[in-house]
């Protein structure tokens, strides 16, 4: 099949959904492609991404959360990209945003939310410049758009920031990044999470085949901003080991995925865990 490469411009659900229909084979989702969210959605209780991702149903509440992380993304976006975080105008987002949904306020207070956007940004500079010496900026939302190997089907993400390091060889060393907006820093279980780790599997994964890379080439971490934490203490590196067998075993996830998919397969996960949090937990979808 012939590979699709596409711009970050380019990269509208419209336009990808028009190239989509000529190029990859559509999901019963409407889709020709995945991503790592609707992986983990269907890792999660393949029942409950039928009913989000199948029959489009959709009965999410807006966050603040949420709301407050998309912004935080931005702004340290800017940051990188173009070496102003533009914090006022994310100021003004969250102001509009909390003014429409008033509710916000009980759960995460407007005055918080513009502190810890004030506080965590600056600190991420000087954060990678410790951490790693002479880096440079590669991208900011890098668009992968790849085909899932054995399958007629690709991989959709966005990659929040990748960084290189060039070594003494004059090989680069090169970092895929992805931010986590936190209060504090990850207990170890988050850390040891397979699912939430197979997130940056992916984004090395198709990051190597987007550009040629060498896998040996490329690490990757999450970037933790910790709006709860010590000034001087906001930004963490948890870095995420990634050999062949791990990478092997997040593909073959995406794999029995889009095959379940296919073939209509939506068992319930009716796991404490899985259900606690689930939207459609005692609601007429899922009694």
């Amino acid at each position: 099949m012939e590979e699709i490469k596409l711009s970050r411009e380019e990269a509208t659900d419209e336009k990808l959904t028009s190239v989509v229909k000529h190029k990859y084979k559509l999901l019963p989702t409407g889709k020709g492609h995945v991503s790592f969210s609707e992986v983990a959605c269907w890792v999660n209780c393949s029942y409950a991404h039928k009913l989000i991702h199948v029959m489009h149903i959709d009965v999410q509440t807006p966050s603040p959360f949420l709301v407050f992380g998309s912004v935080q993304h931005k702004c340290c976006e800017n940051l990188l990209k173009h070496g102003d975080a533009k914090i006022d105008i994310g100021i003004k987002k969250l102001e509009d945003a909390w003014h429409e949904h008033p509710e916000f306020e009980e759960i995460f207070s407007l005055v918080s939310a513009k502190r810890a956007l004030i506080e965590v940004t600056p600190e991420l500079k000087p954060f990678l410049d410790e951490k790693f010496p002479g880096w440079e900026w590669v991208s900011s939302e890098e668009l992968l758009y790849e085909a899932v190997e054995g399958t007629e089907h690709a991989f959709k993400g966005f990659i929040d920031v990748v960084i290189r390091i060039k070594q003494k060889n004059g090989k680069y060393t090169y970092y895929v990044l992805d931010f986590k907006t936190t209060n504090f820093s990850w207990r170890r279980e988050k850390r040891d999470d397979k699912v939430l780790q197979s997130q940056l599997i992916y984004y090395k994964n198709f990051y190597a085949k987007k550009y040629n890379i060498d896998l040996k080439d490329i690490r990757a971490g999450f970037l933790l901003l910790k709006r709860g934490a010590k000034l001087g203490q906001k930004i963490e590196l948890v870095l995420v080991s990634i050999g062949d067998i791990t990478r092997g075993r997040a593909l073959k996830v995406i794999n029995n995925m889009l095959s379940s998919v296919k073939k209509g397969v939506a068992l319930k996960n009716k796991t404490e865990t899985s259900c606690k949090y689930c939207v459609f937990k005692n609601t007429p979808h899922c009694p």
